[in-house]
């Protein structure tokens, strides 16, 4: 892909590119987040900005319009069949929305950092390369990005750049692109790909992430398993092209969707505003229970130690067992399944019971619960560092309902 308009005066900027380079800040960010480690973000801070400075030097009205890849390895009909770059998803959108995010981290940084005058300037620059993005390519009538691509939209819901009051719209056209217009399947690049999995589970269609991964047809992670896949691929068919890789981690960004989603131990967001305290000091825990599956376990490492999730969906009870290490405060939301009367007991305490009359919740003096709320289709708990085994029941027979 040839860069469009004319050359940057920075030859060296030629042969960079936007999205590919414009990681680095985003690396930096989401490291420090997971790892606490505030020396990390100190130490390169000077250079993020020099990167936000090459975009800016490049930039013509806040947008970027010179680079070489844009939403790379798009699927074709079929196996055999891509596009390198997308034709769908104008790649100075994605130039433009890494800029962008480039320039929001930098402000995110600089109040960690006490830089107060820095945090204020790439806050106004944040905003100024959001507006013009907006204005270039959002369609306020159609409720989509570009050409309504799968990639354009959910990269501007990733980004959380879409205009007030409009979000709803763009999800909406992006679950149509999804469902109707690609038969339950993915229709994205590097970038989509990546901003797909983050943007379904998070605004409630975890159910379709898990349809995309676990189908069987090309396009998907599935198709490459059927076709005795042990590694994941370059490509989305080995044979789209020579040289494909039989060993990549391009698309490995799936793995959010198991530990992320399923056993629901929330990491920082990769391009979204969401900032996770730094660390995993305060963990959140909100599993989704999706599709015909009954069990899911695993754990991830942080600095404080080893935070676990398992949970099993019986037939008449779901049973959640959460580990959090020391130094660590957490949030266990226990999915009530679309139960009107239940209880939930940890570890034989009653810490919740809903009826008819509405919820009377605990914690009845249970160690470590600190208190507890009704939140959507679940029921959140706050906990302390140790072991907990939250158990809920459905009450319709006790009530009588």
């Amino acid at each position: 892909y040839r860069p469009s308009g004319s050359s940057p005066k920075n030859p060296l900027l030629r042969k960079g590119d936007p999205a590919w380079g414009g990681n680095y800040p985003l690396l930096v960010w989401y490291l420090y987040q997971f790892y606490g480690d505030r020396e990390l973000l100190a130490s390169h801070y000077d250079a993020m900005c020099r990167c936000v400075a090459a975009h800016t030097e490049i930039a013509e009205e806040h947008l970027v319009t010179h680079g070489h890849y844009g939403d790379h390895m798009l699927p074709g009909t079929g196996p055999g069949d891509k596009e390198f770059v997308s034709s769908e998803t104008p790649p100075e959108l994605l130039w433009s929305g890494y800029y962008y995010r480039g320039a929001a981290i930098l402000a995110q940084a600089a109040r960690v950092l006490g830089k107060e005058e820095d945090a204020a300037s790439y806050a106004l620059l944040a905003g100024q390369i959001r507006d013009a993005i907006n204005r270039r390519w959002f369609d306020p009538a159609g409720g989509r990005y570009a050409s309504g691509s799968q990639t354009a939209n959910a990269f501007a819901l990733a980004l959380g750049i879409v205009p007030h009051g409009h979000a709803d719209a763009v999800l909406a056209d992006l679950v149509d692109a999804v469902e109707r217009r690609h038969g339950g399947r993915l229709h994205t690049g590097n970038t989509g790909t990546t901003c797909l999995i983050d943007v379904l589970p998070n605004h409630g269609h975890g159910a379709l992430l898990h349809r995309i991964a676990a189908q069987t047809e090309y396009p998907g992670w599935g198709y490459m398993v059927l076709q005795g896949a042990t590694t994941i691929w370059e490509s989305w068919s080995l044979e789209s092209g020579v040289g494909a890789e039989d060993s990549m981690i391009m698309w490995g960004a799936i793995d959010e969707l198991f530990w992320g989603v399923l056993l629901g131990i929330r990491g920082p967001d990769y391009y979204g505003p969401r900032s996770l305290p730094p660390g995993f000091a305060q963990v959140e825990i909100r599993p989704q229970v999706l599709g015909d599956l009954t069990a899911a376990a695993g754990a991830l490492r942080t600095v404080h130690g080893r935070v676990a999730v398992e949970w099993r969906r019986e037939p008449d009870q779901f049973v959640l067992t959460v580990s959090l290490p020391p130094g660590t405060r957490g949030n266990v939301s226990v999915p009530t399944l679309g139960h009107a009367v239940f209880r939930i007991e940890e570890h034989g305490s009653l810490v919740w019971q809903q009826d008819g009359a509405g919820a009377t919740p605990g914690p009845w003096g249970v160690t470590g619960i600190a208190g507890a709320e009704a939140a959507v289709a679940a029921v959140a708990f706050e906990v302390g560092s140790g072991d907990y085994r939250f158990v809920l029941r459905d009450d319709t027979d006790q009530s009588g309902a």
